[in-house]
């Protein structure tokens, strides 16, 4: 679309269904972006000369799920044993799971089918809990009352 590169454009937010797939329209991420697999801000760069225009993609989902997680939990250091439980697994589940590494919490995911669990980024997957069939069962490769003792 021509808007992309209209001179009025400086960039725009990007929401739900949208925030994977607009992502090989752009022409970087930031590390964020990209190591959540998932954007929700488009921002327009101009080169020095403003000659050449850039849109990189950036993930701030994160950080309002980060920020007020480490002013209960503090940090990285202190959450050793603790754990996230990530409902879902597009965007926003991703960012959340990319705040719950930074705060060294191990992610347990909820998600209702495998297959949409298993796309999640290798270095965000670690547990799962998948609803199958009957939404009144879940299973986990580990002891539930582990994930229990820590408090929220």
């Amino acid at each position: 679309s021509d808007f992309w590169v209209d001179p009025d454009f400086r960039g725009m937010s990007v929401t739900i269904p949208h925030k994977q797939t607009i992502m090989p329209f752009l022409d970087e991420l930031s590390d964020a972006a990209e190591r959540i697999g998932a954007v929700n801000t488009v921002i327009v760069e101009k080169m020095a000369s403003g000659e050449r225009r850039t849109l990189r993609g950036d993930n701030t989902d994160w950080i309002g799920i980060y920020n007020p997680l480490k002013a209960r939990l503090g940090d990285a250091s202190a959450n050793k044993g603790g754990a996230a439980l990530i409902l879902g697994a597009g965007g926003t589940a991703r960012a959340a799971a990319y705040a719950a590494t930074q705060l060294g919490l191990e992610r347990i995911y909820y998600n209702r089918t495998p297959a949409r669990r298993r796309s999640l980024p290798t270095h965000l997957a670690v547990r799962s809990l998948v609803i199958y069939q009957d939404p009144r069962t879940a299973a986990t490769t580990r002891p539930w009352e582990m994930y229990a003792r820590r408090r929220i």
